[in-house]
């Protein structure tokens, strides 16, 4: 994937930064940012922060998942 990429991010550091409140929306079945990757940056995460991985979603049919704008909203609406 390096030699794809001419450019790097450095999410987990850049994360470390980050004071607002974030939430990860991540599927299970995602095969470009596995869910795995998305815990990660989770726990980089500096500020007050969620996490919920959707059983069955993958990276392009995420926004399908039954809870996906549910969990959105919610997060909003704190």
């Amino acid at each position: 994937m390096s030699l794809l990429l001419r450019h790097p991010f450095p999410s987990d550091t850049l994360a470390a930064k980050i004071t607002v409140p974030a939430m990860i929306l991540a599927g299970d079945q995602d095969q470009v940012v596995p869910a795995a990757h998305a815990r990660r940056l989770f726990d980089a995460l500096a500020g007050q922060k969620s996490i919920h991985v959707l059983e069955g979603a993958g990276h392009n049919s995420i926004q399908e998942h039954p809870d996906y704008y549910h969990l959105i909203n919610e997060f909003l609406d704190r």
